[in-house]
């Protein structure tokens, strides 16, 4: 307990020297969506010990910018925790793994350009024309009209 620091919410300004003076990131969740902690420390070349569920999964990928431990197996977490702290080489290669997952996967540009793309592809699949029936809806025909949809008989 004397090693390990719990500061527990900070404001955003405050974190980046706290992931400056980490040996490890731990994430115990229960569930999770995709996690900004991760994200950040991944970022800042800190490698995770994160329990193996959805989201985490999404962050990390086991034995490369960290280690997934099944939820509640809290022998396997300290046994993951140790070895990130016992063997340097392998924390040395998590640690550029994670700047690296963290500039390819979760750099915000990129993100972005990803999701504009994708819009980009899916609009162009299929036009509709302006006068082109949609659908049929309880007996009517729908085409759009502007931001709406009007009904053809």
């Amino acid at each position: 307990a004397d090693r390990c620091i719990f500061v527990g919410q900070c404001p955003n300004e405050e974190l980046p020297p706290l992931y400056k003076i980490m040996n490890v990131l731990v994430l115990p969740s229960i569930f999770e969506g995709v996690p900004r902690v991760v994200m950040e420390a991944s970022a800042m070349g800190v490698p995770s010990v994160v329990s193996d569920v959805k989201g985490n999964r999404e962050a990390v990928t086991h034995d490369r910018n960290g280690l997934l431990v099944p939820f509640g197996d809290v022998p396997a977490l300290t046994a993951a925790i140790m070895r990130l702290l016992t063997e340097p080489a392998t924390a040395r290669r998590m640690s550029a793994a994670a700047r690296s997952v963290a500039a390819e996967r979760f750099d915000e540009r990129k993100v972005f350009e990803k999701v504009k793309t994708e819009y980009a592809r899916l609009s162009g699949e299929k036009r509709i024309k302006p006068d082109e029936p949609l659908g049929v809806c309880e007996g009517a025909l729908l085409r759009p009209a502007g931001k709406k949809l009007e009904v053809v008989k």
